[in-house]
């Protein structure tokens, strides 16, 4: 085996570690953006429970001004 062929072989080796570091790379952007993603709808989703308990309490408020209209 020549020198030529051992450097082919490193150059060979190096080459396929790399591209399994660049594909590593790139999974670990792709799940930080589904990570991101995934918290921007926690929270989204947060704020929609807290809205959906605002108009819940405002629909009972209603009610009871009705109610109380009703009677008057």
């Amino acid at each position: 085996m020549g020198v030529l062929e051992v450097l082919l072989v490193i150059t060979d080796e190096f080459l396929v570690g790399a591209m399994y570091l660049i594909g590593i790379a790139i999974a670990c952007l792709i799940l930080k953006f589904i990570i991101k993603k995934a918290i921007e709808e926690s929270s989204l989703i947060k704020e929609l429970r807290k809205t959906n308990r605002l108009l819940e309490e405002l629909i009972e408020y209603n009610d009871k001004v009705e109610y109380v209209l009703k009677d008057e």
